[in-house]
């Protein structure tokens, strides 16, 4: 994974590498980052996930970006209707997480310390969501295969 990030980075310097949130993905996310190489993790579900995520960004690189500063100046200009707010501090309510909390794969990964990196691999938010990814991705593979063979088919 590391080769081919290094590899589409250096397409330009505008480039984000999405690399999966499994325990492969954050050492990836660590040595690009040392590199200089803006990483979009991806799909990370539960919070021992975003902890290895920042844990990596941070042993690879001082200064991180989320998100590119005129992709939020144009979003802002394109949307004046939306509202902003930081909720970052606002608590779930009580009645709504002790019912989640009963749910044992939400419990483990509610805490930072739930699951290892390795065991994020198999969490079933993950792996369910692996699984759309492969199907859609088979759908955009075969729709762009049954183009090449129509466009060859009406070049001859």
């Amino acid at each position: 994974m590391v080769s081919q990030g290094a590899e589409l980075a250096a397409i330009a310097p505008n480039v984000m590498i999405k690399v999966p949130g499994t325990a492969e993905g954050y050492e990836t996310i660590r040595i690009l980052s040392s590199k200089g190489i803006s990483t979009n993790n991806t799909p990370s579900m539960i919070n021992p996930q975003f902890k290895a995520c920042m844990d990596a960004v941070a042993a690879g690189e001082n200064v991180v970006y989320t998100c590119p500063p005129p992709y939020i100046g144009d979003l802002l200009a394109k949307t004046p209707y939306l509202e902003l707010s930081d909720s970052r501090h606002e608590r779930v309510p009580q009645d709504v997480l002790d019912k989640l909390l009963n749910i044992p794969y939400f419990a483990r990964a509610y805490w930072e310390d739930g699951y290892t990196a390795a065991e994020s691999n198999t969490h079933p938010a993950l792996l369910e969501t692996a699984r759309q990814f492969a199907g859609v991705t088979e759908k955009m593979v075969n729709f762009v295969s049954e183009a090449l063979v129509a466009c060859k088919r009406h070049k001859n």
